[in-house]
């Protein structure tokens, strides 16, 4: 979905879109709202069985950051500091949470349909 989201910022350059999108897979949602309070959905819950405190997830902070400097991609400097401040380890750890309209969420979700 990373990749997905960075071709589709190469093909129709939206930086503000692309931040969403990459934001949107690291934070923790709320599912569902009801009278015991709030079913979250994320990575950190999702995922809540991994063994090494998802250390994992550095990885994919990695690749992230080799793909900002990537040529293809043509990020300046001011939006590559942007993108740097972006981070799955961090965000999970740190349990994160974002609030996201279903409209914003599908506008930010529509590009991985597939995948």
């Amino acid at each position: 979905k990373v990749a997905i989201s960075l071709n589709e910022h190469k093909k129709t350059p939206d930086l503000n879109l692309l931040k969403q999108r990459l934001t949107y897979l690291t934070v923790l949602k709320v599912i569902k709202k009801n009278d015991n309070g709030a079913l979250l959905g994320g990575l950190a819950y999702n995922y809540s069985y991994v063994s090494d405190e998802f250390k994992c997830l550095k990885t994919i902070d990695v690749f992230l950051m080799n793909m900002k400097n990537q040529s293809r991609f043509s990020f300046n400097n001011t939006e590559k500091e942007m993108l740097s401040k972006i981070s799955f380890y961090s965000s999970v750890s740190k349990k994160k949470q974002g609030k996201y309209t279903r409209r914003k969420a599908a506008k930010i979700s529509r590009v991985w349909k597939n995948a």
